[in-house]
């Protein structure tokens, strides 16, 4: 209040005052100063004094404290009514400012003084504030229920397990605040769980825990489930689902989690597949301060635990099974001892004559780091080569597999000067590699010790050919002894009786089906001994379908062959065959062994046993990715295999053989642009397969090859619309490799350099096309157009481009924001009323819109004008009307006008206009044939018949293959309504791929979190619009666009999208008595005054309170 308004305001109390007084005194200033002591209760005025002081620093807290506590001890029941009716005030103050936050640590640490210093007292001044308090908690002010909570965490945050704490408070507090644990602030969600966490009881009362834990999978704010982390209790029944939020979305959950886990629990108390995880994720944590602190506590929690001994470490780890994560255990361990002389290891002597695995690999780790180190190992090694051949030749005698890897591994690092050492390392490694063992056995550690003994290229690659045409030889010599046609006609045989028992399983369930008809009709019928009957006929033909069932699980997983010898034989060579392709120093002379092309590798192309045809396939790419003659002769090979596999595996090696060869030598210089289109749609249409592995490998082949600029610009722009649609889609929801790729790929594509993002920029509106005029029952319907536009204009948006590519093409002459906008009107006027003109309404605002292009300015302009006047819905015009402003304010800016002919322009309009409604006409018709051709197809008319079938949960299961199926992106009508995702999901943890368009997806996005959360959210959210949009413990603050309540770091909640609103100037609470309240108070020693919990009642007495000046107080 200004200075001259409150003496003016002191002069009206003054005069009144006088007035009243004269016919008691007959004076007027004695009266005046009487007025002041008199209306006044002393201990009101005395806590109002203390907190003034309070909020100004933490360093009076102590002095008010001491006054306060004589207060206390004077007349108990006055002070806590006069102290609650002081902190009034603070309970309407919505922002988080400092002096709040001090009187809220100040009550705290006055009730913690009240507990300790006032044990012996009769009052217990926390629970009886607490208890006054509670009259609030479920208050329809939002800003009253966070208030009031705050101060009870505070107070509970202070009350320690010694406290004597009422048991009826403690019920009345659960019955409060469980509730609040569902509230629609974040930020009192986050209160009520440090009002909570010390009440919990997993055991005999679960439902606070059950809570917690349901708050962790799905709040939407980070927030929120970090603080259910931290403050959950950790046993078997909660750990599970701590351990899941390792993988949250957000760095601060994650952290916590780690923080948690490595706190709490032992690592012995974990499973050894848990450890690995834990581990495995912490150590390739991205986000750097995470993995930093993963580290720390892995050392100084888990490590020292165990002594610091390493190998009682590794022994809690499988190093067999997790070898990669204990390499990097081990490896983390020694640089943590270099840089710091606090650390020291115990148990890392090797002693080469009794290695076990865990010090195996210990040994070859340390080595290694040593030599990144350069540093000499000379002193940890054997003492010769022939030492340490015969190390090896001793482990292989005692089937220590793993060791015996270890030290092939080592063998690499040795010094082969020694000739004669030299000789009998060879003579041992070419043993090895022709030995019949597992096809995979050392094969990799072989060759490149090989490669290390052998520098010259002639003798290493002599020494392999000579190992694999024995290996060769061998397998040609066994096939030769059993008849391919026997081995076929067993094949069919097996395939025959699988189909038979399927039949007999299909019929067995269709009369089980009847016989429950049958019984349940009975049993309405009362006919009970009947039904009996049909019961125990059910349960007869039930134990026979397990039985079937038994027997097909058997057959199925009989994958190994009578002649499981010659295919390890051929196995073993092609694994030999690819490793020494990978080994050998380039360019490579081929024609010395092109020879097993024919004799090796396409001889086994058509193996019945799926993984050889796959180490096949693997081996052939390798062989085209040789040369480009290689390529174009046998690449329609591939393509042909891709049309007729069913194997997933091999599915997944062709793909991956196809893009590397395309990847080195391109598509134009191996196939003719009409060849091209033909294959390259064969790879794309896989993006509809229903297995998630095959579509992820499609997904990753085309990125690099869009990534390499591989393909032409036409065939590009269609693959990236399916791309970013895939990405939307709700049927890769649950797609993590495919998505992550996605996230990653796409901004890092379109911002490198200026011509990808015209690329992206070009299929702007195709992809929203598609997804508007989609069919009801496709997945794209599904997809949220505002989002996907959003997203689509960041991709675009020419600030974003690097450095490098924003010095050589300025962003202002790409026109992309400007050409967008333009797109978008243009769909607006040819469907003012459509739901997705409201999207694009409020997206124009957003766009990215320089003055460099006039022309494009005005134009802009005059469709904005003629859209304002076709659009009927008022938040669209408002759109409009603002993005309006933006460009004539842009125009205002321009400090070279340029005079435009509107007539040409607006000429020009009507033209691009009608052009317009032709191409979406013809755009139609396309979506309409591509859907008619793949209806026609033998696959569109079996999943056509599939759709026939009346059995209706049947039908389910066939309409949801259908939809996996089928390509995702054939629509052939526009709908009329676009039905978009639940807002609800928008807010997932996991469930959009661009959770806000203002921060997309980078390189060091986490992965898309928990496939549970998204679960258990879309249930909640369906039981809540069922159970109607109030409850008792859901109260819907007012005003939920509000601004944040102050608590929350950063919030990723739905109510904290709103920018915030710039803050005043902080203001000191005043603290103060209504000079208009009843002289006499009612209190009781007994009871503890309770009020009301309407925002009426205690704004208005929270006035009057805020009536006293500071001068009357101070």
């Amino acid at each position: 209040m200004p200075a001259k308004d409150k003496k003016e305001k002191k002069k009206e109390t003054s005069s009144s005052s006088t007035v009243k007084k004269k016919s008691t005194s007959s004076s007027s200033e004695p009266a005046k100063k009487k007025k002041k002591t008199t209306d006044k209760d002393p201990t009101f005025v005395a806590i109002a004094k203390q907190f003034n002081k309070a909020q100004k620093s933490h360093a009076s807290h102590d002095k008010c404290i001491e006054v306060l506590a004589k207060l206390h001890e004077e007349n108990y029941s006055a002070f806590l009514q006069k102290f609650f009716e002081v902190l009034h005030p603070v309970l309407l103050v919505s922002k988080n400012e400092k002096p709040v936050e001090l009187i809220i640590k100040f009550i705290g640490k006055f009730c913690e003084y009240t507990n300790k210093k006032l044990r012996d007292s009769t009052e217990n001044f926390d629970v009886d504030l607490m208890y006054s308090l509670l009259g609030y908690a479920n208050a329809t002010d939002k800003t009253i229920r966070m208030r009031t909570a705050q101060i009870i965490a505070e107070i509970m945050d202070k009350i320690t397990p010694e406290d004597d704490v009422d048991v009826d408070f403690i019920n009345e507090l659960k019955e409060k605040y469980v509730g609040r644990l569902r509230d629609k602030v974040p930020g009192i969600r986050l209160l009520a769980i440090l009002v909570l966490y010390k009440f919990q009881e997993p055991i005999t009362e679960p439902e606070i825990t059950n809570e917690f834990i349901r708050l962790m999978k799905t709040d939407t704010n980070k927030d929120v489930r970090k603080e259910a982390v931290k403050r959950i209790y950790l046993l078997k029944q909660t750990l599970s689902s701590v351990l899941e939020k390792i993988k949250d979305v957000k760095e601060d959950v994650r952290a916590a989690a780690y923080e948690k886990i490595f706190s709490a629990v032992k690592i012995k108390n974990f499973s050894i597949q848990q450890r690995e995880s834990i581990i495995s994720f912490g150590l390739k944590e991205r986000n750097t301060s995470v993995r930093e602190q993963v580290e720390k506590f892995l050392i100084e929690k888990w490590f020292q635990e165990n002594d610091n001994n390493i190998e009682k470490f590794l022994n809690l780890l499988d190093v067999t099974e997790y070898e990669e994560t204990c390499e990097k255990i081990i490896k983390l361990i020694l640089t943590k001892k270099d840089k710091s002389d606090k650390l020291v290891l115990n148990g890392d002597h090797v002693d080469s004559t009794k290695l076990t695995p865990e010090m195996a690999l210990f040994w070859r780790c340390k080595c290694e780091y040593l030599i990144n180190q350069k540093q000499s190992i000379e002193e940890i090694l054997p003492s010769s080569i022939t030492d340490f051949v015969h190390l090896i030749i001793n482990y292989i005698k005692s089937s220590e597999d793993f060791i015996v890897k270890q030290l092939l591994m080592l063998s690499k690092y040795l010094d082969y000067s020694d000739e004669v050492g030299r000789t009998n390392i060879h003579s041992l490694l070419s043993e090895l590699l022709s030995v019949f063992q597992a096809p995979e056995t050392h094969v990799k550690e072989i060759i490149e010790a090989l490669k290390s003994i052998l520098p010259n290229q002639e003798d290493f690659q002599t020494t392999v050919l000579t190992k694999i045409d024995l290996v060769r030889t061998v397998a040609s010599g066994i096939s030769s002894e059993q008849s391919r046609e026997e081995r076929q006609r067993r094949e069919i045989e097996k395939k025959e009786k699988i189909r038979s028992l399927e039949e007999r399983k299909q019929e067995i369930f269709s009369k089980i089906t009847i016989l429950t008809k049958e019984k349940d009709q009975l049993a309405k019928k009362e006919e009970y001994l009947e039904a009996k009957k049909k019961r125990d006929e059910i349960q007869e033909l039930k134990s026979e379908q397990e039985k079937l069932q038994d027997e097909l699980c058997i057959l199925k997983e009989e994958d190994l062959p009578n002649d499981i010898e010659e295919i390890c034989m051929w196995l073993r060579a092609l694994h030999i065959t690819s490793q020494f392709i990978l080994q050998s120093d380039y360019p490579i002379d081929i024609s010395q062994f092109i020879y097993l092309l024919d004799d090796l590798v396409l001889q086994t192309l058509s193996h019945t046993y799926p993984y050889l045809r796959m180490m096949s396939i693997t081996v052939l790419g390798q062989f085209c990715a040789l040369g480009i003659d290689i390529a174009k002769e046998h690449i329609d090979k591939l393509f042909n295999m891709l049309s007729v596999e069913t194997d997933t595996s091999c599915i997944n090696a062709i793909l991956e053989a196809i893009f590397d060869i395309l990847l080195i030598h391109s598509a134009p210089k191996i196939f003719s642009k009409t060849e091209m289109k033909g294959k390259m749609d064969k790879v794309k249409n896989i993006f509809s397969n229903v297995e998630r592995q095959i579509r992820a490998t499609t997904v990753e082949g085309f990125a690099k090859l869009l990534l390499s600029s591989k393909l032409d610009e036409e065939y590009s722009k269609e693959v990236l619309s399916d791309m970013i649609l895939l990405l939307f889609s709700n049927v890769t929801s649950k797609d993590n490799r495919l998505r992550q790729c996605l996230t990653v790929f796409l901004p890092a594509y379109s911002y490198s350099l200026a011509k990808n993002m015209k690329l992206v920029g070009s299929i702007v509106m195709d992809s929203l096309r598609r997804v508007v005029h989609s069919k009801k029952n496709s997945y794209l319907s599904q997809v949220n157009v505002a989002q996907l536009l959003s997203y689509l204009a960041e991709l675009t948006n020419p600030d974003k481009l690097i450095e490098s590519q924003q010095l050589i093409t300025k962003p202002d002459t790409l026109l992309l924001h400007e050409n967008l906008a333009l797109n978008i009107l243009f769909e607006i006027l040819i469907n003012p009323q459509a739901k997705e003109s409201e999207y694009y309404c409020k997206q124009l605002s957003s766009l990215k819109i320089f003055d460099s292009n006039k022309r494009h300015l005005r134009k802009i302009k005059l469709l904005l004008e003629k859209a304002i006047k076709k659009i009927d819905h008022k938040p669209s015009i408002k759109n409009l009307e603002k993005f309006l402003a933006i460009i004539e304010q842009t125009e205002k800016n321009d400090e070279n006008p340029e005079v435009i002919d509107d007539e040409a322009i607006e000429e020009e309009i009507n033209n691009q206009l009608a052009e317009k409604e032709v191409d979406l006409e013809l755009f139609l018709d396309e979506l309409d044939e591509k859907e008619i051709q793949e209806s026609t197809t033998p696959e569109g008319t079996k999943r056509f018949e599939r759709t026939k079938n009346t059995n209706p949960s049947e039908l389910k299961v066939n309409l949801i293959e259908i939809g996996e199926e089928k390509s995702l992106f054939s629509t052939p009508k526009k709908k009329s309504n676009t039905s978009n995702i639940d807002p609800s999901s928008s807010m997932m943890i996991d469930a959009s791929p661009i959770p806000t368009m203002q921060d997309p997806p980078t390189p060091l996005s986490p992965l898309i979190p928990d496939i549970d959360e998204v679960d258990v959210r879309k249930s909640n959210a369906k039981k809540k619009s069922v159970s109607g949009s109030s409850s008792a413990h859901q109260y819907e603050s007012e005003g939920t666009d509000d601004e944040e309540l102050g608590l929350l770091s950063s919030s990723d909640d739905e109510e904290s999208e709103k920018p915030l609103v710039k803050e005043k100037p902080k203001k000191k609470i005043s603290f103060a008595s209504p000079e208009s309240s009843p002289k006499k108070s009612t209190t009781t020693t007994s009871k503890v005054p309770q009020r009301k919990s309407s925002v009426k009642d205690l704004k208005d007495e929270i006035s009057k309170l805020l009536e006293l000046s500071d001068d009357d107080i101070m």
